[in-house]
């Protein structure tokens, strides 16, 4: 029977809400701590009710990893021309969603290996996040912020400087400062993956990212 309009309302509410309280109690003590009946009690449901909408824990991690995937997906390809301004704001909202999704990165060996459903997915996103890349260098070569020749040419040596810095720069902080937040590291590290395009621009792409980069010394 489909379900009337008023109670697809309610059932997406609940499964966001189940999604929603799950990312934060992984953050706070790990996914291998955190169990359905747990996530059922926290939010005063039955364990059938949670597992309606996630019939197992590994579903429910994909569902948060595809979440969390998408919002980056849709915040990377803006509409317009690009440029180092708009470039360092759209790191800024992805690093940050990596400190909503600190468990992700905390977990991410253990899970790869415990949930064979997470594979398939982590290599479509390695994928998107390719494309992304590539993307984003593309407008900059349009935008003649970027050299195109020098760009194309070492493309792939780019794209995997970017994607290190960027997947990897959450542990980073971590393993440097474990006492502290890694929210005061999340400039610096930004910053550090715009500095990865200086060999590539162009005279005006290099006057408009040294100022920018300056600004954080100024």
């Amino acid at each position: 029977m489909e379900l009337d309009q008023r109670t697809k309302s309610e059932f997406g509410a609940t499964a966001r809400r189940i999604l929603e309280h799950a990312r934060q109690a992984f953050n706070e003590r790990g996914v291998a701590s955190v169990g359905i009946r747990e996530i059922a009690r926290d939010l005063d449901l039955s364990p059938g009710n949670v597992s309606y909408h996630f019939p197992t824990k590994e579903a429910l991690v994909v569902a948060l990893v595809e979440k969390a995937h998408a919002q980056n997906n849709a915040r990377a390809a803006p509409a317009g021309s690009l440029d180092f301004e708009s470039l360092l704001a759209i790191l800024h909202d992805i690093m940050r969603r990596d400190l909503d999704n600190r468990w992700l990165m905390r977990d991410c060996v253990g899970l790869l290996t415990t949930l064979p459903a997470l594979r398939p997915l982590t290599e479509k996103m390695q994928r998107a996040r390719e494309a992304r890349v590539d993307g984003i260098t593309r407008r900059l070569v349009a935008a003649g912020l970027l050299d195109r020749v020098r760009t194309e040419k070492q493309l792939p040596h780019l794209r995997r400087q970017v994607l290190t810095q960027v997947i990897f720069w959450l542990p980073m902080a971590i393993l440097a400062a474990p006492d502290r937040d890694p929210e005061g590291s999340l400039e610096t590290h930004a910053r550090t993956v715009l500095a990865l395009f200086l060999a590539y621009v162009t005279p005006t792409g290099r006057r408009r990212l040294e100022s920018l980069l300056g600004r954080e010394r100024a």
